[in-house]
């Protein structure tokens, strides 16, 4: 990805307090949009995975987010509601996002330009509102934006093409609705340069699909039926209504 200061000069006194003032701004955008609570009943079924990850009792609803349950049962020691912990790590990944977009950006504009279009894009209402949110949407743009950073480098090494496809595969793991743009940087990355380059990339995203078998049926069988919210209870679509209350007062 390039040099940690988003002025790019990495010796300047100057290009390092840039970097941390944008941060900080960052950091305080998404604190005063940081929700007291989840609002939408998929976060409640996101919480609930992360407790007991049971696509059978749409915990979560297809495609099930493997790698975003697994993030968030990996915090949540961390955290005293399990909600809790992904509404920081999608905070987090937004304010982190700034770096990738920036280089992103900045193949094709001044290094200004594209860290001005970075801070644009990222004060949006829809990318700052949805930054605290629980959903899957800020981690997997973030590792979007960070794969078409790596891929559509003028000259990329083999080494940049490998963590590009690594990032495109926790994208497609984390949010597997993706999957249409992350092939569509593949095939721009593909006429762009020569085919013998590609071995990384087919390699990765080829695993892809084992990569959530293995991590779906991990975080199914480490599920303890004592930790379960409600042991045993399917709830039929059609109550789904009337048990969104219920489910959100016990996610928070």
């Amino acid at each position: 990805m390039g040099t940690l200061f988003l002025a790019g000069r990495t010796g300047s006194r100057w290009s390092g307090l840039l970097t941390i003032a944008v941060l900080l701004l960052l950091v305080l955008t998404r604190a005063l949009v940081f929700p007291e609570s989840i609002w939408d009943q998929d976060e409640a079924y996101l919480c609930h995975a992360v407790i007991d990850f049971d696509p059978v009792d749409n915990q979560p609803h297809p495609p099930w987010f493997p790698a975003w349950v697994a993030a968030g049962r990996l915090v949540a020691p961390l955290f005293a509601a399990p909600a809790d912990g992904l509404r920081v790590l999608s905070a987090l990944s937004s304010v982190w996002m700034v770096f990738p977009l920036t280089a992103l950006f900045g193949i094709w504009m001044r290094r200004e330009l594209a860290l001005g279009s970075a801070l644009l894009y990222l004060c949006l209402p829809g990318p700052w509102y949805l930054s605290g949110r629980a959903f899957s949407d800020t981690p997997a743009t973030f590792l979007l934006v960070l794969t078409a950073a790596w891929w559509l480098r003028p000259y990329p090494s083999r080494t940049d093409l490998l963590c590009g496809s690594l990032a495109g595969g926790l994208c497609l793991l984390v949010r597997p609705q993706l999957a249409l743009p992350v092939f569509g940087l593949l095939h721009v990355d593909i006429v762009d340069h020569d085919n013998a380059s590609k071995v990384p990339e087919a390699e990765c995203l080829g695993h892809t699909p084992q990569g959530m078998t293995y991590i779906t049926s991990s975080l199914s069988r480490n599920a303890h039926p004592s930790s379960r919210l409600y042991p045993g209870k399917v709830i039929p679509w059609k109550y789904r209504t009337e048990y969104r209350t219920e489910v959100l007062t016990n996610c928070h």
